[in-house]
């Protein structure tokens, strides 16, 4: 009779946690360039519809 082999549970590899680690760490340090360039576009965006919204003098 041939031994089945029972899968073990292994830890999970260390450079598997420090390449999570490490996408977190870039999204984090991404996060507030992306707020930045978006809010400065959403506040252009805003402001023309504010300006098409007035009515010309």
């Amino acid at each position: 009779m041939v031994p089945v082999p029972v899968p073990v549970p292994t830890p999970v590899p260390a450079p598997v946690v420090g390449a999570g680690a490490g996408a977190y760490w870039l999204l984090l340090e991404a996060l507030p360039t992306l707020h930045c360039y978006y809010g400065a576009q959403l506040t252009a965006l805003l402001r023309l519809m504010s300006i098409a919204d007035e009515e010309p003098p």
